[in-house]
C-alpha cells in the first residue's frame, strides 16, 4: 500500500525530469504500521527518473531526525 502514498512524489520527479531531460531523485518520509510491525516506522521513499526509466524504493527506519535523503544514500546504501 506504499506506491499510493508515494505517488505524487513519483509525479513530481516525472515533471521535473520532463523539463531537464536528466536524472532525477526525491525523497520523502511518512510514518506508517504495516501489519508485522509492532510500532509505526518511518517510512523512506525515493522516486527516481532516468532515461532507463522509473525507479521508487521504499526503506523502513525508526531513525527520526535525519534528512530522508542521507538516511538512504548514507545508511542505507552505505550497507553493502
Amino acid at each position: 500500500m506504499l506506491l499510493p502514498l508515494a505517488q505524487p512524489l513519483m509525479d513530481q520527479a516525472k515533471a521535473l525530469y520532463a523539463v531537464s531531460g536528466k536524472t532525477v531523485r526525491l525523497y520523502n518520509a511518512w510514518d506508517d504500521q504495516a501489519n508485522t510491525f509492532s510500532s509505526p516506522r518511518r517510512i523512506i521513499c525515493k522516486a527516481e527518473v532516468t532515461p532507463q526509466g522509473d525507479n521508487i524504493r521504499f526503506v523502513a527506519t525508526n531513525l527520526q531526525r535525519a534528512k530522508p535523503s542521507f538516511i538512504y544514500k548514507t545508511v542505507y546504501c552505505g550497507r553493502g
